[in-house]
């Protein structure tokens, strides 16, 4: 009995400890989160449109939707603080800035007035005319290659004009692009004009002097080693001359600055000059230019483009003699000495006889007496002379 006894009481203290590990282990699981069913597999039917779906299928999107939807929270402090994580992938996007409020309103405030867009300019230039409500800007201009062509600053407003010159072998089709800029740096913005610019070639010149290879002898100048010449030629009445010259036997320190020559009416020009002395070659240009070079101001574009240039190579030496012809000769002149000559003594007696106005007969005797009269006297005063310087 007693046996019996124990037996039962080990049985239900094993179902106890039985009980007690199931009753724990329900409640780690109800603790654990449930891991998402898996997505049910998409029926044909689904793709059907929505009048041939059954209530079924209706049942299934809605409970998808019911396991599948986030259940919303309010964000706590920690969340506020931290970068939310995208939800998906996002394409590239650019962003543009906002353009400042200024540089709006003042990219208004100036205007290109020439050039003008499809304009035919008959000069080797063109004029540049800017206007703008800036009391001083600055401007740029630049070709179609992208090279400057000409700047300026401290432009003063509210309008400037100025000419633009081309050189000669620019080409007729031009396209130029201003850029303005105000007084503190600020890019105004810029304009860009087409344009042509149409100029005929000046006829070449004539060179009559120097002769190709002629030798002058030339007296030296100013500057000690340089002798002067007379380069001239013929041209066309009112062009302008553009001339140069290079040296050939290695000379230096020579220059020139000159305005350009005119051709007269008549169309010969002459140039006086000096270089020193050595080989050389002039080259001469003409062009038709615009007013008058010596009167000074600013240069306008051209109205031609330079002629052909014509050369001519000469020598310039000193004289043979080397002596300056300037310089007066000078011939020595040999004192003379002087030759006493003999007192002719003239009687009295004869000036007396031109007032007589006696006879002429007794003139003979009366001039022989006096002879001797003044002979004899002139004899006694020499005799007496000793005596008083003895005495």
């Amino acid at each position: 009995m007693k046996k019996t006894v124990s037996t039962v009481t080990a049985l239900s203290t094993a179902i106890v400890i039985a009980l007690g590990g199931i009753a724990l282990g329900g409640q780690a699981a109800s603790a654990a989160p449930a891991p998402a069913p898996a997505p049910a597999p998409l029926d044909p039917a689904a793709s059907a449109p929505p009048s041939d779906v059954g209530p079924a299928v209706e049942g299934m999107a809605e409970q998808a939707i019911v396991v599948d939807a986030p259940v919303p929270t309010a964000p706590t402090e920690d969340d506020a603080t931290e970068p939310t994580e995208p939800t998906g992938p996002t394409g590239p996007t650019t962003v543009v800035p906002p353009v400042p409020q200024e540089v709006v309103t003042r990219a208004a405030t100036f205007s290109v007035a020439s050039p003008v867009e499809g304009a035919v300019y008959p000069t080797l230039g063109y004029p540049l005319s800017i206007a703008t409500t800036e009391a001083s800007f600055s401007y740029e201009v630049f070709d179609s290659v992208g090279r400057s062509v000409q700047r300026e600053s401290g432009v003063p407003g509210p309008r400037a004009t100025r000419p633009v010159h081309l050189s000669d072998d620019a080409p007729a089709e031009q396209s130029v692009t201003v850029v303005v800029t105000s007084a503190d740096g600020v890019v105004l913005g810029s304009e860009t004009r087409s344009f042509l610019v149409e100029v005929p070639t000046s006829p070449a010149v004539t060179i009559s002097s120097p002769r190709q290879g002629e030798v002058l002898r030339t007296p030296s100048t100013t500057w000690a080693g340089s002798g002067s010449f007379v380069l001239e030629g013929t041209g066309v009445a009112g062009s302008w001359l553009h001339y140069s010259y290079e040296a050939l036997s290695g000379q230096a320190g020579w220059g020139s600055d000159y305005d350009a020559p005119v051709v007269p009416s008549d169309g010969t020009w002459a140039i006086d000059d000096g270089l020193p002395y050595g080989s050389w070659r002039a080259t001469v240009r003409q062009y038709v230019g615009v007013g008058d070079p010596a009167s000074g101001g600013m240069p306008q574009p051209a109205l031609s483009r330079l002629s052909a240039p014509v050369t001519v190579d000469f020598t310039l030496a000193p004289p043979v003699s080397g002596a300056a012809p300037d310089a007066p000769a000078v011939v020595p002149v040999a004192a003379r000495t002087a030759v006493p000559t003999a007192v002719r003594i003239v009687p009295v007696a004869q000036r007396a006889a031109l007032a007589s106005t006696g006879s002429s007969e007794s003139t003979p005797w009366t001039g022989l007496v006096g002879m001797v009269l003044v002979g004899v006297g002139a004899v006694t005063v020499l005799l007496a002379r000793p005596r008083a310087s003895r005495g």
